[in-house]
């Protein structure tokens, strides 16, 4: 278990991610997420094992942005294989390591950069019609992060996703593994 958000990205071969009571097999290109206070197993394939490049980050705007790059509880890997580049920017905050303030600034740095391509990558034009309760959740926690600062009903974020309140809480409970309010809390 961590105290924090632990993303892998696997750069070869192949191994096995177990959380929640189902195992997902995973190969080169993919990327899982521990999330944190979660308890997990992961092992590589004993023929053909993986290699892999992680970071671990927390911070008021972590579980937004996982939630923007399509993680959540039901979905707590990604298939990334052919996305050229993602490799080289999870590396590259692996290079800067170091713990002077400089070095931790630039490691941050090269994060959002390397979210804000997963974001990108995640929502690609001309994107199938997703889940109506994906939709409500996404659309309500981007009303969360820009109003997390201001006292939030659930009333109200459901009125802005255009939903029912239990259609609102399924539609967290579904995709971010916890309610609205458990939500706007770990957010803040």
């Amino acid at each position: 278990m961590r105290d924090h958000f632990l993303l892998h990205f696997i750069r070869s071969g192949q191994g096995q991610y177990q959380v929640h009571g189902k195992t997902y097999r995973l190969q080169a290109g993919d990327i899982f997420l521990v999330w944190p206070g979660q308890t997990v197993f992961y092992q590589a394939d004993l023929t053909d094992p993986w290699e892999y490049v992680w970071v671990g980050f927390y911070g008021q705007d972590a579980l937004f942005l996982l939630n923007q790059a399509g993680f959540s509880s039901r979905q707590p890997w990604l298939a990334m294989a052919g996305h050229a580049g993602l490799a080289e920017k999870m590396q590259r905050i692996y290079d800067q390591r170091g713990s002077q303030v400089h070095e931790a600034t630039r490691m941050t740095g090269l994060l959002y950069e390397f979210l804000a391509s997963l974001i990108e990558q995640a929502r690609p034009a001309g994107r199938r019609q997703e889940d109506p309760l994906l939709t409500a959740a996404r659309t309500a926690a981007d009303f969360i992060a820009a109003n997390y600062s201001q006292p939030i009903a659930v009333n109200e974020i459901a009125a802005y996703a255009n939903t029912s309140r239990s259609a609102l809480y399924r539609a967290f409970r579904r995709h971010f593994g916890m309610s609205p309010m458990q939500y706007v809390i770990r957010l803040r």
